[in-house]
């Protein structure tokens, strides 16, 4: 087993969690972006010297991540390279505050949360409907599918959209949610920026099913917050938003829906404001 979930975790193609061989156990095994919380699925290894604990290892990231802002801002990096590593640090600043300050039952709350809804859209819908449809399924269909989920805007829309109506889905009949599904449906197909040309009906299909059961079962767990009265997995599905997006200068509804509800939670005032503010270069926290 590998000591941390790294990128060929989370960016997983179409591997069931079941063979992931890193430290997650599958937890977050095919999840966009989802490295960026690695810290916590974070095992401490007594066999070593000096074993890292959790927040000792979140310290770490946050500030590898921090120092690779840095490096795209003295490289000259790109728009959109200077927009990920931003997103990348701000995510991992975010655990790291909640992992620092929130107590271990919720840190494992929201873990679990984020990891089941993980597994519905992943393992439930990717790989499921790519199993089922493999023989109909190009090459080239197949590569793109990948990259959407690696980079491009889906689950973090999944999670916004579902947030922004939220009371609308609470209240409606059961035909009115379908029609809700399949407006936040149609709202990840146009974010879909360099993929959108590769789409399919067959890639369509397939996107199709992940927005509905992943909705489904977001509202299953927010559903069971109501009837419980936790906040925890409401807290879990914006931490999801934010962490599976790309870019979060780049898309208003997770900053609006899944950022600022966690503002005094795990995202401190200076980190809202420089997110708030575009990632200014003079500013990072």
């Amino acid at each position: 087993m590998s000591s941390g979930h790294t990128k060929s975790c989370s960016h997983a193609s179409i591997t069931k969690p079941k063979q992931c061989k890193c430290i997650c156990g599958g937890a977050l095994h095919g999840g966009p972006n989802s490295e960026r919380a690695r810290a916590l699925v974070w095992k401490q290894d007594k066999n070593r010297k000096n074993p890292l604990t959790s927040l000792e290892y979140s310290k770490r990231h946050k500030k590898v991540t921090r120092r690779k802002v840095k490096d795209v801002i003295n490289n000259n990096g790109t728009k959109q390279q200077f927009g990920v590593k931003c997103t990348d640090f701000a995510v991992t600043y975010a655990i790291d505050e909640l992992i620092n300050n929130k107590p271990k039952t919720d840190q494992n709350a929201i873990k679990d949360a984020i990891g089941e809804i993980i597994e519905t859209f992943f393992e439930d819908c990717i790989v499921k409907e790519v199993t089922r449809s493999n023989k109909k399924l190009s090459k080239n269909e197949i590569n793109t599918l990948e990259r959407i989920i690696r980079e491009e805007h889906i689950l973090c829309v999944i999670c916004a959209k579902f947030l922004e109506r939220l009371s609308e889905i609470s209240n409606a009949a059961s035909e009115m949610v379908a029609k809700i599904y399949d407006e936040i449906y149609e709202a990840v197909i146009a974010l879909l920026g360099f993929s959108k040309n590769n789409i399919t009906d067959i890639i369509k299909c397939i996107i199709r099913a992940a927005v509905k059961k992943t909705c489904q079962k977001i509202f299953d767990y927010l559903i069971t917050a109501a009837t419980s009265g936790s906040p925890i997995n409401k807290k879990a599905i914006q931490i999801l938003g934010f962490m599976s997006c790309p870019d979060v200068s780049q898309h208003q509804d997770v900053e609006e829906h899944c950022v600022k509800p966690l503002v005094n939670y795990i995202v401190p005032d200076d980190l809202n404001e420089w997110i708030s503010n575009g990632f200014p270069k003079a500013t990072v926290p």
